[in-house]
Protein backbone atom coordinates (compact mmCIF):
# COMPACT_ATOMS: atom_id res chain seq x y z
CA UNK A 1 0.00 0.00 0.00
CA UNK A 2 1.89 3.09 -1.04
CA UNK A 3 1.95 6.59 0.42
CA UNK A 4 0.61 5.33 3.36
CA UNK A 5 2.11 5.31 7.03
CA UNK A 6 2.51 1.99 8.18
CA UNK A 7 5.05 2.27 11.14
CA UNK A 8 6.15 3.93 14.22
CA UNK A 9 9.14 3.77 15.95
CA UNK A 10 10.56 5.10 19.31
CA UNK A 11 13.97 6.50 18.62
CA UNK A 12 15.92 6.71 21.42
CA UNK A 13 19.39 6.59 23.72
CA UNK A 14 17.08 5.06 26.88
CA UNK A 15 15.38 1.85 24.85
CA UNK A 16 15.08 -0.15 28.70
CA UNK A 17 13.80 3.18 30.27
CA UNK A 18 11.10 4.01 27.38
CA UNK A 19 10.16 0.16 27.40
CA UNK A 20 9.26 0.21 30.72
CA UNK A 21 7.45 3.16 30.49
CA UNK A 22 4.64 2.59 27.23
CA UNK A 23 4.67 -0.72 28.72
CA UNK A 24 3.07 0.61 31.84
CA UNK A 25 1.33 3.18 30.38
CA UNK A 26 -0.04 0.78 27.31
CA UNK A 27 -0.26 -2.20 28.55
CA UNK A 28 2.22 -3.24 25.77
CA UNK A 29 4.54 -6.24 25.58
CA UNK A 30 7.85 -6.21 24.03
CA UNK A 31 9.55 -8.79 21.85
CA UNK A 32 13.24 -8.16 21.07
CA UNK A 33 14.54 -8.94 17.57
CA UNK A 34 18.45 -9.27 16.97
CA UNK A 35 19.40 -6.55 13.92
CA UNK A 36 23.08 -7.32 13.93
CA UNK A 37 25.46 -4.66 14.45
CA UNK A 38 22.50 -2.08 14.82
CA UNK A 39 21.87 -4.19 18.17
CA UNK A 40 18.01 -5.08 19.50
CA UNK A 41 15.08 -4.02 18.34
CA UNK A 42 11.98 -3.89 20.49
CA UNK A 43 8.69 -4.54 19.10
CA UNK A 44 5.85 -3.07 21.03
CA UNK A 45 2.79 -5.47 20.54
CA UNK A 46 -0.67 -4.80 22.17
CA UNK A 47 -1.95 -8.21 22.09
CA UNK A 48 -1.78 -10.11 18.84
CA UNK A 49 -1.06 -7.08 17.08
CA UNK A 50 2.59 -5.26 16.38
CA UNK A 51 1.65 -1.00 17.24
CA UNK A 52 5.75 0.05 16.59
CA UNK A 53 9.20 -0.16 17.94
CA UNK A 54 11.56 1.11 19.85
CA UNK A 55 15.08 1.55 17.86
CA UNK A 56 18.11 2.19 20.15
CA UNK A 57 19.48 5.41 18.82
CA UNK A 58 23.13 7.55 19.33
CA UNK A 59 23.26 9.23 22.63
CA UNK A 60 23.21 12.47 20.87
CA UNK A 61 19.57 12.03 19.55
CA UNK A 62 16.82 13.42 21.18
CA UNK A 63 14.40 10.75 21.37
CA UNK A 64 11.63 11.40 19.20
CA UNK A 65 8.55 8.78 16.96
CA UNK A 66 9.26 8.66 13.80
CA UNK A 67 7.04 7.37 11.29
CA UNK A 68 7.15 5.30 8.11
CA UNK A 69 5.69 6.72 4.94
CA UNK A 70 5.62 3.54 2.02
CA UNK A 71 6.87 4.91 -1.25
CA UNK A 72 7.09 2.58 -4.98
CA UNK A 73 10.95 3.66 -4.97
CA UNK A 74 13.19 4.56 -1.63
CA UNK A 75 16.51 5.13 -3.94
CA UNK A 76 14.14 7.33 -6.55
CA UNK A 77 12.27 9.03 -3.38
CA UNK A 78 15.57 10.04 -2.03
CA UNK A 79 16.49 11.76 -5.21
CA UNK A 80 13.78 14.14 -5.25
CA UNK A 81 13.91 15.32 -1.34
CA UNK A 82 16.70 17.24 -1.25
CA UNK A 83 15.40 18.73 -4.82
CA UNK A 84 12.37 19.06 -3.08
CA UNK A 85 13.87 21.43 0.06
CA UNK A 86 13.83 18.30 2.66
CA UNK A 87 17.33 16.56 3.77
CA UNK A 88 18.40 13.09 3.79
CA UNK A 89 19.86 11.88 7.42
CA UNK A 90 21.89 9.26 5.79
CA UNK A 91 22.11 6.72 2.27
CA UNK A 92 19.10 4.58 2.16
CA UNK A 93 19.72 1.01 4.13
CA UNK A 94 18.42 -2.27 3.72
CA UNK A 95 16.19 -3.69 6.70
CA UNK A 96 17.00 -7.41 6.09
CA UNK A 97 13.88 -9.11 5.70
CA UNK A 98 11.70 -6.13 5.92
CA UNK A 99 11.85 -3.88 3.18
CA UNK A 100 14.72 -0.35 2.33
CA UNK A 101 14.58 2.96 4.00
CA UNK A 102 15.94 6.18 4.33
CA UNK A 103 15.43 8.54 6.86
CA UNK A 104 14.65 11.88 5.97
CA UNK A 105 13.46 15.84 6.68
CA UNK A 106 10.90 17.90 5.44
CA UNK A 107 11.76 21.24 4.51
CA UNK A 108 10.26 22.62 7.56
CA UNK A 109 12.60 19.87 9.67
CA UNK A 110 9.92 17.46 10.81
CA UNK A 111 11.84 13.67 9.96
CA UNK A 112 9.96 10.74 9.04
CA UNK A 113 11.47 7.46 6.95
CA UNK A 114 10.27 6.84 3.44
CA UNK A 115 10.14 3.30 3.05
CA UNK A 116 9.65 0.49 0.49
CA UNK A 117 8.59 -2.94 2.02
CA UNK A 118 10.56 -6.22 0.60
CA UNK A 119 7.10 -8.07 -0.22
CA UNK A 120 3.59 -7.50 -0.19
CA UNK A 121 3.19 -8.86 3.25
CA UNK A 122 5.01 -6.23 5.03
CA UNK A 123 3.32 -4.10 7.59
CA UNK A 124 -0.18 -2.35 6.20
CA UNK A 125 -2.08 0.36 8.12
CA UNK A 126 -5.54 -0.76 10.12
CA UNK A 127 -8.63 0.56 9.04
CA UNK A 128 -9.59 0.50 12.67
CA UNK A 129 -6.06 0.97 14.64
CA UNK A 130 -6.57 -0.95 17.78
CA UNK A 131 -6.22 0.31 21.40
CA UNK A 132 -3.34 1.89 22.65
CA UNK A 133 -1.76 2.20 18.86
CA UNK A 134 -1.22 5.45 16.52
CA UNK A 135 -4.37 6.76 15.07
CA UNK A 136 -3.51 9.77 13.60
CA UNK A 137 -0.92 12.15 12.58
CA UNK A 138 -0.34 15.68 12.37
CA UNK A 139 2.86 17.60 11.27
CA UNK A 140 3.36 20.91 13.20
CA UNK A 141 5.05 23.38 10.09
CA UNK A 142 5.71 27.11 10.59
CA UNK A 143 5.78 27.27 6.36
CA UNK A 144 2.62 25.64 5.26
CA UNK A 145 2.82 25.67 1.42
CA UNK A 146 6.51 23.95 1.84
CA UNK A 147 5.20 21.52 3.39
CA UNK A 148 2.15 20.80 1.19
CA UNK A 149 4.25 20.93 -1.86
CA UNK A 150 6.78 18.73 -0.39
CA UNK A 151 4.90 15.53 0.63
CA UNK A 152 2.95 16.20 -2.88
CA UNK A 153 6.27 16.07 -4.23
CA UNK A 154 6.90 12.16 -3.20
CA UNK A 155 3.54 11.02 -3.11
CA UNK A 156 0.24 11.06 -4.91
CA UNK A 157 -1.51 13.12 -1.79
CA UNK A 158 -4.20 15.63 -2.17
CA UNK A 159 -5.46 18.01 0.10
CA UNK A 160 -8.73 19.30 1.57
CA UNK A 161 -8.77 22.35 4.00
CA UNK A 162 -10.09 21.87 7.28
CA UNK A 163 -9.60 24.90 8.39
CA UNK A 164 -7.58 28.06 8.06
CA UNK A 165 -4.53 27.02 9.44
CA UNK A 166 -5.58 22.79 8.91
CA UNK A 167 -5.52 20.99 5.52
CA UNK A 168 -6.18 16.81 5.46
CA UNK A 169 -3.43 15.06 3.63
CA UNK A 170 -5.24 12.41 1.31
CA UNK A 171 -4.46 9.15 -0.68
CA UNK A 172 -7.48 8.69 -3.12
CA UNK A 173 -10.16 8.92 -0.88
CA UNK A 174 -8.17 8.06 2.51
CA UNK A 175 -7.19 10.22 4.82
CA UNK A 176 -3.84 9.78 6.24
CA UNK A 177 -2.96 12.59 8.23
CA UNK A 178 -3.06 16.88 8.61
CA UNK A 179 -0.59 19.25 8.32
CA UNK A 180 -1.13 22.45 10.79
CA UNK A 181 0.24 26.00 11.18
CA UNK A 182 2.76 25.74 14.14
CA UNK A 183 0.47 27.10 17.04
CA UNK A 184 1.89 30.00 19.34
CA UNK A 185 2.59 28.18 22.16
CA UNK A 186 4.78 25.87 20.16
CA UNK A 187 6.66 28.78 18.42
CA UNK A 188 10.30 28.49 18.40
CA UNK A 189 10.84 24.28 18.83
CA UNK A 190 10.99 22.02 16.17
CA UNK A 191 8.48 20.81 13.59
CA UNK A 192 7.60 17.46 13.97
CA UNK A 193 5.03 14.45 13.02
CA UNK A 194 2.86 14.37 16.36
CA UNK A 195 1.85 10.60 16.80
CA UNK A 196 -1.68 10.66 18.29
CA UNK A 197 -2.46 7.14 20.43
CA UNK A 198 -6.08 5.87 20.80
CA UNK A 199 -6.86 5.45 24.72
CA UNK A 200 -10.25 4.83 26.30
CA UNK A 201 -10.16 8.37 28.26
CA UNK A 202 -7.56 11.15 27.55
CA UNK A 203 -7.96 12.34 31.00
CA UNK A 204 -7.16 8.95 32.89
CA UNK A 205 -4.21 8.07 30.62
CA UNK A 206 -2.72 11.63 30.85
CA UNK A 207 -2.41 11.17 34.65
CA UNK A 208 -1.29 7.78 34.28
CA UNK A 209 1.75 9.06 32.24
CA UNK A 210 2.68 11.97 34.57
CA UNK A 211 2.42 9.54 37.52
CA UNK A 212 4.94 7.21 35.51
CA UNK A 213 7.37 10.10 35.23
CA UNK A 214 6.03 12.03 31.78
CA UNK A 215 5.83 16.01 31.38
CA UNK A 216 2.31 16.75 30.81
CA UNK A 217 2.66 19.52 27.95
CA UNK A 218 -0.81 20.40 26.83
CA UNK A 219 -3.88 18.82 29.36
CA UNK A 220 -7.02 17.55 27.88
CA UNK A 221 -8.64 19.69 25.33
CA UNK A 222 -11.46 18.98 23.08
CA UNK A 223 -12.12 18.99 19.37
CA UNK A 224 -16.02 19.29 19.13
CA UNK A 225 -17.58 16.55 17.01
CA UNK A 226 -14.01 14.46 17.11
CA UNK A 227 -12.26 13.92 20.07
CA UNK A 228 -10.67 14.79 22.80
CA UNK A 229 -7.05 14.69 23.34
CA UNK A 230 -3.54 15.60 25.48
CA UNK A 231 0.05 16.47 24.43
CA UNK A 232 3.12 14.71 26.68
CA UNK A 233 6.74 14.09 26.75
CA UNK A 234 7.57 10.82 28.12
CA UNK A 235 10.46 10.66 30.78
CA UNK A 236 13.14 10.00 27.95
CA UNK A 237 11.92 13.36 25.99
CA UNK A 238 9.46 11.80 23.04
CA UNK A 239 6.84 14.11 22.67
CA UNK A 240 2.91 12.27 21.50
CA UNK A 241 -0.74 12.54 21.82
CA UNK A 242 -3.25 10.48 23.53
CA UNK A 243 -6.76 10.87 21.80
CA UNK A 244 -10.08 9.75 22.75
CA UNK A 245 -12.97 9.69 19.73
CA UNK A 246 -16.06 11.32 20.64
CA UNK A 247 -19.05 9.30 21.65
CA UNK A 248 -21.07 8.66 18.57
CA UNK A 249 -24.79 9.03 19.11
Amino acid sequence: MTNRFVWAELVTAQQGDSSEFYRSLFGWQAEEMNMGEAGTYLIMKAGEAQVGGIAASPQKVPTHWLSYLTVDDVDATASKIEGLGGQLQGKPFDIPNIGRAVIATDPNGAAFAAFTPASSDGPTPSAEPPLHSVCWREVLAEDVDAAVAFYQGITDWTTEAMGPDVVIFKSGDTQVGTIRKMPEMAKGGPSHWMHYFLVEDTEASTKRAAGLGAKVLMPGMEIPGLGRFSVVADPTGGVFALWTNAAQP
